[in-house]
């Protein structure tokens, strides 16, 4: 369990760290319609992952699942933040991303980690965080629409920096063992 605030800085810095591979995907990967689609949310769901189970030092029945559970609520997630989040429209796209995005990974995090009580308070936090860095890339996007790379590097790293901010902020506010 993250008990404190380094266990959230900790988790923080794996964020970014998940945010900066993702942009150097950018540049290394094949620029093949498929890998460019689904490697930001693979990437994600490895970082996920390792926060989970080395930092949290959360339990699971099978980690090879936990793993592909965490991918695939990632890939639910990043597909759902793009393709309904965003395009909703309305005053504010990337906080209906951000939410959307961060409500699958949480409800993945919970499948994956077997969480059993206070699932509702770390679903919505969770959630939250993902309005909170959708909503901090709205203002973002106003002042870097012209340069894609550094739109793209910012969008990555702020966000999932925040998300997993907001993972382990969720876990210290749970009073149970997971």
């Amino acid at each position: 369990m993250v008990k404190d605030i380094s266990g959230i800085l900790a988790f923080a810095f794996i964020g970014l760290t998940a945010g900066l591979t993702n942009w150097s995907g950018l540049f290394f990967l094949p620029d093949i319609p498929v890998i460019q689609q689904y490697y930001p949310a693979v990437v994600l769901g490895i970082y996920l992952y390792i926060a989970g189970r080395y930092v949290a030092h959360l339990k699971a029945i099978n980690h090879f699942l936990s793993l592909i559970i965490l991918i695939v609520a990632s890939s639910i997630g990043w597909r759902t933040s793009i393709e309904i989040g965003h395009a909703m429209g309305g005053p504010v796209p990337f906080v209906n991303a951000g939410a959307m995005g961060a409500l699958a990974v949480a409800l993945g995090w919970v499948i994956a980690w077997k969480i059993r009580s206070g699932i509702l308070k770390l679903v919505v936090i969770v959630t939250l965080a993902g309005a909170l860095g959708g909503g901090i890339f709205e203002l973002v996007d106003t002042v870097f629409d012209d340069s894609e790379d550094i739109w793209v590097l910012i969008l990555f790293c702020e966000w999932q920096t925040i998300l997993f901010a907001g993972i382990a902020f969720a876990h210290q506010r749970k009073q149970n063992k997971t």
